[in-house]
């Protein structure tokens, strides 16, 4: 048997469909049949039009498409004969700005679909703050975007070449005060232990003495045998456990 089911909180829709085999999910197939139409917006514009278009993809993830937008430019250039390099500096500010928004992304899902979803599955009492916890640390770090970018969502800091900001020794305190709150939270509320005590664990005992949200996550999902359902990767935040 085959259901087909459509998806959103994905900034867009997909369709997914499920095979059944003795009345379980036996393999699923994911398909994208929207078509945004962004290359079309693109053509005949400045090349340059595609920092500020280009990002309205997506209000989640804009800054990633920023990013690709400029690498995707600078390749063209230096494929046109342009010679250029770029400083440390702005090789730097882009990638802190790029991990803030991947940190700002999984909070999000983390909080306001994985959480929600699990509650209606389980049809357990739903937490009243995840909207609130998902908004400050989102919002928290999303300000430090700001710092260098200008503003978040949609910024277009970022141009072939380089960043067009300078920022000052008052604008990377700023920055790392913020990222400082949101290591707190992340130690007070989400992981339950120092960060670094985090880092540190190499095996399933270990990951056993997680708190915060993230440990009630997990200890949800094994009490509840859906750990391994649906496994595809062997791992938890990049690290294998046996």
């Amino acid at each position: 048997m085959i259901v087909k089911k459509l998806i959103e909180k994905i900034e867009g829709e997909a369709e997914l469909e499920f095979s059944f085999k003795s009345g379980k999910i036996d393999d699923v197939d994911i398909k994208f049949d929207l078509y945004r139409g962004i290359e079309e917006i693109l053509k005949g514009k400045a090349p340059r039009d595609a920092l500020v278009i280009t990002p309205r993809v997506c209000g989640i993830c804009n800054h990633a498409h920023l990013i690709a937008s400029v690498r995707a430019l600078e390749s063209g250039f230096r494929d046109a004969g342009f010679t250029f390099e770029l400083s440390k500096k702005a090789k730097d500010i882009r990638e802190f700005t790029l991990s803030c928004e991947l940190v700002q992304n999984h909070i999000k899902w983390l909080y306001l679909t994985i959480f929600p979803q699990l509650n209606r599955v389980l049809k357990s009492d739903p937490d009243d703050n995840y909207a609130l916890k998902a908004s400050y640390i989102a919002n928290t770090v999303t300000k430090a975007i700001a710092i260098f970018a200008g503003q978040w969502p949609h910024s277009s800091y970022a141009v072939p070449g380089g960043v067009t900001c300078d920022p000052t020794y008052i604008d990377i305190i700023s920055a790392q005060n913020l990222i400082d709150e949101a290591i707190r939270f992340t130690q007070k509320v989400l992981i339950g232990m120092d960060l670094d005590e985090y880092l540190s664990i190499e095996s399933l005992s270990q990951l056993k003495t997680l708190g915060g949200d993230f440990g009630k996550l997990l200890f949800t999902l094994e009490d509840n045998q859906l750990a391994k359902i649906g496994k595809s990767y062997k791992s938890i935040s990049s690290k294998s456990y046996t």
